[in-house]
């Protein structure tokens, strides 16, 4: 369930990167890549760069060509540059001074606000203040976890999990459009001459041997796409 890597630095020791096989997005990812992703720097980057040398790859076909390649490119491209956007919200923290300040500010008022309190309720101060400073502390600490999304307020995991679907299970489940339409198409010419072929001999009541002359001179002026 882990993997261990050998920090960017020659001169750090050795770190172990722990890691669940069993989740996404590792498990996507073969053994033999595993230790290349977790020695790189950006690991969200070196997966485009991989995807787009497995799209440089594939050879042109029927139903790939330079146009599905350039289309699926430049969705990895749109990928790179949402992956950098996320990074800036990543890395462009609140400065370290403001969030003290603000912290400290709020702390003071708290502090000398039952002073102004205390001659109008009394005893009911405490529940007040208490109330009120659960109340500015959190509104404080929210606005510091949205800071950063990505530690746990996006639930990032469903989302892989919803994209997995749509993408892998149809693929388990059905062939592409285009072959299943193939092979619907012949499927379908074949039972026609069929059909055709038995409702002829019925109506006619062609002896065998002539039956067999005829399908022979039919079957050799019929497309081989139908044949097939």
């Amino acid at each position: 369930k882990y993997l261990t890597t050998k920090a960017l630095d020659s001169n750090m020791d050795p770190k172990e990167c722990w890691v669940d096989k069993r989740k996404y997005p590792w498990s996507l990812i073969p053994s033999s890549a595993l230790e290349k992703c977790a020695n790189t720097q950006n690991r969200p980057l070196w997966a485009c760069d991989r995807m787009a040398r497995e799209l440089m790859s594939i050879p042109y076909g029927d139903n790939y060509t330079s146009r599905e390649r350039l289309t699926l490119i430049g969705q990895i491209d749109k990928l790179s540059n949402s992956i950098g956007a996320c990074e800036r919200i990543h890395q462009t923290a609140v400065p370290l001074n403001y969030a003290r300040h603000s912290l400290r500010s709020l702390s003071l008022w708290l502090f000398t606000l039952p002073f102004a309190f205390v001659r109008d309720l009394g005893l009911l101060t405490g529940p007040v203040m208490a109330f009120t400073a659960w109340l500015l502390f959190g509104v404080y600490q929210i606005g510091y976890s949205i800071e950063d999304p990505f530690q746990g307020s996006l639930r990032l995991t469903n989302l892989c999990d919803a994209i997995r679907k749509d993408i892998l299970d149809d693929s388990h489940v059905r062939e592409t459009a285009f072959s299943l339409e193939d092979k619907r198409s012949k499927s379908e010419d074949s039972n026609d001459f069929n059909l055709i072929n038995d409702t002829l001999v019925d109506f006619l009541n062609i002896p065998k041997s002539v039956e067999d002359e005829i399908l022979k001179a039919v079957s050799s002026n019929i497309p081989s796409t139908i044949m097939n």
